[in-house]
């Protein structure tokens, strides 16, 4: 059963290299993913918006994490292990749907 996490501003949900088998939702608050470019060695930072998965791509493919999950405002996250997300996707293919039309 996913499990939905309390994180305070200015904490961090994990860092770059840790491996993981979680996959997050954003249920409120402010989250900013950042990561190094690889080819320019710059910095990039993307918000994560309300309803979002977070780290699902990494975490369906068994990779370690490239980015850091910084909580930038008190956030409130859904939390999945990569079981509970595809019983939720064979469930619902309504969102993995939206999930492909958002990365396509």
């Amino acid at each position: 059963m996913p499990q939905s996490m309390t994180y305070k501003g200015n904490s961090v949900i994990y860092f770059r290299g840790d491996a993981s088998k979680k996959i997050y939702i954003l249920q409120s608050g402010r989250v900013v993913l950042k990561r190094e470019e690889l080819e320019s060695a710059q910095e990039v930072q993307e918000n994560i918006q309300t309803g979002e998965f977070f780290f699902f791509f990494f975490s369906l493919g068994k990779y370690d994490r490239d980015e850091d999950a910084i909580v930038v405002s008190d956030a409130q996250v859904v939390v999945f292990t990569v079981e509970e997300f595809e019983q939720l996707m064979a469930t619902n293919p309504r969102i993995g749907i939206k999930m492909l039309k958002v990365f396509s």
